[in-house]
């Protein structure tokens, strides 16, 4: 069985077994406060999404199987809903800092 993503063939994937990440969560879970704190003194109340389409094949045996999503004008209300999903990671490489994480977002309306 032969699962790709987007990434595949269209931007170079960083290679994991030659970075060394550094868990940040909580740096992560310390500054998100801050930055929706921020926004909500500028009074920003919401965010508008970008449109999103993302896709995925799956191929088990001859047949290519393939599943999109498509996200088109979203909108987060409620900016306090907005968290860390996951771990954060950071690397150093190429005199530039890489970071990765994700957020959740639990009010969404499409």
């Amino acid at each position: 069985m032969k699962i790709c993503s987007r990434n595949d063939n269209t931007t170079p994937v960083l290679d994991e077994k030659y970075i060394r990440w550094t868990n940040i969560n909580e740096e992560v879970d310390e500054v998100t406060p801050m930055i929706i704190f921020h926004l909500q003194k500028l009074r920003i109340e919401h965010f508008q999404l970008p449109d999103i389409k993302e896709y995925i094949c799956i191929k088990p045996f001859f047949i290519t199987y393939k599943v999109g999503l498509y996200l088109t004008d979203g909108i987060v209300y409620n900016l306090r809903s907005i968290a860390r999903n996951g771990n954060a990671f950071m690397t150093y490489q190429k005199k530039t800092f890489l970071c990765r994480f994700y957020l959740k977002i639990k009010k969404l309306q499409v």
